[in-house]
């Protein structure tokens, strides 16, 4: 009888570095990354007082998804992802928009899934609101290994505090402690589970935004699609252990060995 194919085991996903652009009334950002390898993967986070997207994106970039909160003072988040490769090592990557008080992180991962950068390809809309909090929304994390990341934007410059944990898992907060538009925080989940809403708490009260996104550790294998709907969105391999359903490989049987 053939034995089964094995199971692939994630790989940990590492943090490579963090570049910021303090908060002030410009027109663009020139962020330059530290020594990088390909593969890595550039998050990349851009909170302004004014709607809309950057009219200038550096190539590669991919927006993943952008939140917008108008009224009074308008805030707009825009989350952009790329897979770096060799040659944007030390590499000044330009961003440009029209006038007006924008923040920005770029935050660099080692091990991420370079197909799918993403493990909740659609995620969950931000929350908004006209306070000195907002919880960013509840997501699925629905392999172990799996990064959640927060982001924050306020339209008025403003400390972005985070819990110390999100069930059970450190929080680490990137970007946050110096006033300004843009926060950043995130946390590893060894284990698959739900990711609970996350307040985060801001010195001044605005309009603010709060966005979720799951980032899908390298070696789960190939990805398969699921109708949401609406749209085909990606969805991943499992199988069931006779208690879970964990992360699965598909894989043929071509007579003498799984391929």
């Amino acid at each position: 009888m053939a034995e089964e194919p094995p199971v692939v085991e994630a790989l940990a996903v590492a943090r490579v570095g963090l570049v910021t652009l303090a908060t002030g009334t410009n027109t663009g950002w020139t962020c330059t990354l530290p020594a990088t390898q390909a593969g890595d993967v550039a998050f990349t986070f851009i909170a302004k007082r004014a709607t809309g997207n950057p009219t200038t994106v550096p190539a590669g970039y991919v927006l993943l998804d952008p939140q917008d909160a108008s009224g009074g003072s308008a805030v707009f988040l825009s989350c952009y992802a790329k897979v770096l490769a060799a040659g944007d090592s030390g590499a000044s990557h330009v961003w440009a928009w029209a006038s007006t008080t924008a923040g920005a992180s770029c935050l660099i991962l080692r091990g991420v899934d370079n197909a799918v950068v993403l493990d909740v390809a659609d995620p969950p809309a931000a929350a908004t609101t006209n306070s000195t909090t907002v919880a960013c929304p509840a997501s699925n994390a629905p392999n172990a290994g799996d990064w959640v990341v927060w982001a924050t934007a306020v339209g008025t410059n403003a400390t972005h505090a985070f819990p110390a944990s999100n069930n059970g898992n450190t929080v680490t907060r990137e970007v946050g402690s110096t006033a300004g538009a843009n926060g950043l925080a995130w946390a590893t989940y060894p284990t698959a589970t739900a990711v609970s809403a996350l307040t985060a708490t801001f010195s001044v009260s605005g309009r603010t935004l709060g966005k979720t996104l799951v980032v899908r550790p390298a070696g789960l294998g190939p990805v398969t699609q699921r109708w949401s709907g609406g749209a085909w969105v990606p969805a991943a391999v499992q199988r069931w252990t006779g208690s879970a359903w964990v992360a699965a490989q598909v894989r043929r049987w071509n007579g003498t060995s799984w391929v």
